[in-house]
């Protein structure tokens, strides 16, 4: 069990980038992206949250602004579903460019799913406070004790690197200090 916390304000632009592998050579060609297709991001973290859905573009980029930093589900609607072995989750990062919070995921043509609280659906799945579509659905192993996890540790700002840096300088600092102190201590007493 790992506790998870939220850096309060901190948010990025999320894309997730849809593809239909029709050639089966595992890659996302540029004519297998697929557009008008609804994609949501619900929170892992937040049963309540709303669902938050965008429609992908003639690139197969679906874009979410403003999202929270976290590990969000990724929920495709309409006539596709998410291949097996493609990315589940999304993960958004506060401090990181669009790189980072760029998912893509592979679909197949699968049953038409309608949004929550279409289509006669009554079962308490409105578009605010509902549930994950498949509750037995677990992020992906060791993602959540990962220290670049804005959502899992508080962001200050920094780095290990630049602190290990900081840390180095310091360091030789005070060795260049003590030579500089017994080197006019020795050459004082002589």
């Amino acid at each position: 069990m790992s506790d998870r916390a939220k850096v309060p304000g901190r948010t990025s632009d999320a894309t997730v980038v849809l593809f239909h592998d029709r050639d089966g050579d595992n890659l996302d060609d540029e004519d297998e992206y697929v557009s008008g297709v609804t994609v949501g991001l619900r929170d892992v973290d937040d049963e309540d949250a709303p669902l938050v859905t965008a429609v992908t573009d003639e690139q197969g980029r679906a874009v979410f602004t403003d999202q929270q930093a976290g590990l969000y589900h990724i929920e495709i609607f309409g006539p596709w579903q998410r291949e097996e072995v493609s990315a589940a989750f999304a993960r958004v990062h506060a401090t990181y460019g669009e790189h980072h919070n760029t998912t893509t995921v592979g679909i197949v043509p699968g049953p038409d799913r309608p949004l929550p609280g279409e289509d006669g659906d009554s079962a308490g799945t409105a578009l605010t406070g509902v549930s994950f579509a498949d509750p037995s659905a677990n992020p992906p192993a060791g993602s959540q004790d990962r220290a670049d996890d804005v959502a899992a540790l508080a962001s200050t700002g920094t780095d290990a690197m630049t602190l290990v840096g900081v840390g180095a300088g310091v360091l030789l600092a005070g060795v260049a200090t003590v030579v500089v102190t017994r080197r006019r201590a020795n050459g004082s007493a002589a």
